[in-house]
């Protein structure tokens, strides 16, 4: 599968590839098993967060595991402040 990835650093989508074998999804029931769609781990959507950088065509973001999302969050702030 072939998602956008939003680069900091360039202001633009990288186009990447998931393995087709990973199960990502924009928004699933509650209790459903998904991989993060950053680094493939096996979660629950409840343990979920909203990926700021992966994201579909139309801007709804992947679900991401907590490690991911707090890695995403730390480039947010060093590109948004001007720290690059």
């Amino acid at each position: 599968m072939i998602v956008n990835k939003w680069n900091f650093e360039k202001h633009k989508y990288d186009v990447v590839a998931i393995p087709d074998h990973w199960f990502i999804v924009i928004n699933a029931p509650l209790g459903i098993h998904i991989d993060c769609v950053a680094c493939g781990k096996d979660l629950l959507v409840d343990d979920s967060y909203t990926s700021y950088q992966y994201q579909d065509d139309v801007g709804f973001g992947y679900v991401i595991c907590e490690d991911c999302a707090n890695k995403e969050w730390e480039l947010r702030k060093r590109y948004q402040n001007g720290n690059d």
